[in-house]
């Protein structure tokens, strides 16, 4: 797999056959990384993980790769590269796989959803080493390519079950280019807006009712559209705006169609 992987010429790439997670791999690279870009790329891991500590099912024939970056910004501004790294993703599935690509949505905050289930998911994670003068922000990206988990609270699937066929190589290189792409508009001045409105456009549920899980909490509402940082604009019964940092969304019955292309602003 690793003759047939590239990057960017400004990154760096690194794969292995297994490792526990690519995200701590690509932490371990922050001692000797120097500010430098660092893509990590694994055929199967051991202890792959997703948000809040869940386990992410990591069997040989999906993507996993994780990419090291030092973009010297705060750190809410760099929790928004969750977006980043999703609109990339999205669109190197469309590049590749026109037009079924098209059925590819955004889920908020971190995964991709294919006829409303759930084929990807992203995972931020920093660190700042001492001495350092900013700290060091890990990108996790999991594709199920060929496999998916039966036991998922929110249903699961996998690009060859959705009539997709992608190798998960040629997807890394596609995937790499076009974060390089979006980064760079990213790094700008207010470059956030311009991601905003890029991931608006795919997003599932925007003006659809959800659920928002938090904690040991669920609020409901219609799904608004993201604030300036990239938090959920939740409308709720009521009429009061909630702005939702952190949460699992859930769409209520026929909220997501098969195919949910909306257009928002």
């Amino acid at each position: 797999m690793t003759a047939s992987l590239s990057v960017p010429a400004s990154y760096a790439l690194h794969y292995l056959e297994e490792v526990d997670s690519t995200n701590s791999e690509a932490l371990r690279l922050t001692t000797s990384a120097r500010g430098e870009k660092h893509w990590v790329v694994a055929g199967r891991q051991t202890m792959g993980r997703g948000r809040r500590g869940r386990e992410w099912t990591s069997k040989p024939g999906n993507l996993y790769a994780s990419l090291l970056l030092y973009p010297k910004k705060s750190l809410t501004e760099a929790a928004t590269l969750s977006f980043v790294a999703g609109v990339a993703i999205r669109q190197a599935i469309v590049d590749l796989a026109q037009p079924a690509g098209e059925r590819i949505n955004l889920k908020w905050p971190n995964d991709l959803l294919v006829d409303g289930k759930k084929i990807a998911g992203i995972l931020l994670e920093s660190s700042l080493e001492q001495g350092a003068d900013n700290p060091a922000i890990v990108i996790g990206v999991g594709v199920n390519c060929a496999h998916s988990p039966n036991d998922t609270e929110f249903p699961a699937t996998n690009l060859a079950s959705a009539g997709i066929d992608i190798n998960p190589s040629e997807l890394f290189n596609r995937i790499a280019i076009k974060f390089n792409e979006f980064y760079e508009i990213w790094m700008q001045k207010n470059g956030f807006t311009d991601i905003r409105d890029h991931w608006l456009k795919s997003a599932a549920g925007i003006g659809k009712p959800i659920t928002v899980r938090l904690g040991d909490r669920e609020i409901q509402g219609v799904f608004e559209s993201l604030d300036a940082n990239g938090q959920l604009i939740l409308l709720e019964s009521n009429n009061k705006k909630t702005i939702v940092t952190a949460g699992d969304v859930f769409f209520s019955r026929n909220s997501v169609p098969a195919h949910d292309n909306n257009q928002a602003s």
